[in-house]
């Protein structure tokens, strides 16, 4: 984690120079009972925004990962509301293509998504716009991703929002294949992604519930490619943000 945090700092430096950010803290359980998220913010959505989980499993997760940052708010743009940005930047499936994460198999940066964009319905999966108007609140948008580990999947993402947080937690519809293995089941893999703005930052926590096949010389891959997709979601809603 060390080296993913220096490699993803010095890509993204020309954007930061200027921006503070600041991880505040991460939690990694692997095969621990009563794996249950502690990291989320004490707010109207963070109480219960994580808990889909359990709204199809009767069961703590195998594999949970949360982390929590704060994010400087643009110059220029404290004290006023970014709320709606931010719901945008949500929704825009289609700027995760091409997003780069530190790949610890490759021992370099790599592109994590080779594809990504919103599609109408499970049983629509053409290519259709992202879906950025209006509120996100009450919304859900499918969509698909095509990544180095599990290839290409459905999602989808459930959203809320108020007038300070947005919410969105996204599970695959399909399952998740690694190599000649079906890795993760349907419904099994959950992303939550919270974003609390203040006055002059944002409080971003990101949190990952999973169970996957206990596979002999894999669950060590696994464990990490889980802990890069955070990464890879936090540097996608960062890159996003500074540049709008």
């Amino acid at each position: 984690m060390n080296q993913t945090k220096k490699v993803l700092a010095v890509s993204l430096g020309f954007l930061l120079s200027t921006l503070a950010f600041s991880q505040t803290a991460q939690r990694l359980l692997y095969k621990e009972p009563g794996a249950k998220p502690a990291l989320a913010p004490a707010t109207e959505l963070g109480a219960d925004c994580w808990d889909g989980w359990y709204a199809t499993h009767s069961h703590d997760p195998v594999f949970l990962a949360e982390a929590l940052y704060t994010v400087q708010k643009k110059p220029g743009t404290e004290g006023t509301s970014q709320i709606d940005v931010i719901s945008r930047i949500g929704r825009s499936f289609s700027t995760m293509q091409g997003l780069e994460y530190y790949s610890n198999t490759r021992k370099k940066m790599a592109v994590l998504y080779d594809e990504c964009y919103t599609v109408s319905s499970p049983s629509d999966r053409s290519r259709t716009a992202d879906r950025t108007e209006g509120s996100a609140d009450g919304k859900t948008i499918y969509y698909i991703q095509k990544d180095k580990s599990f290839g290409k999947a459905l999602y989808g993402a459930n959203y809320r929002q108020t007038e300070t947080e947005l919410c969105f937690s996204s599970k695959n519809i399909d399952p998740l294949s690694f190599t000649v293995f079906k890795a993760v089941k349907p419904e099994d893999l959950y992303l939550t992604l919270l974003i609390t703005e203040q006055e002059d930052s944002f409080t971003v926590y990101i949190l990952a519930q999973a169970d996957f096949a206990s596979i002999p010389m894999i669950d060590q891959f696994l464990e990490k490619s889980f802990m890069a997709r955070l990464d890879a979601v936090y540097t996608w809603f960062k890159e996003n943000y500074y540049e709008n």
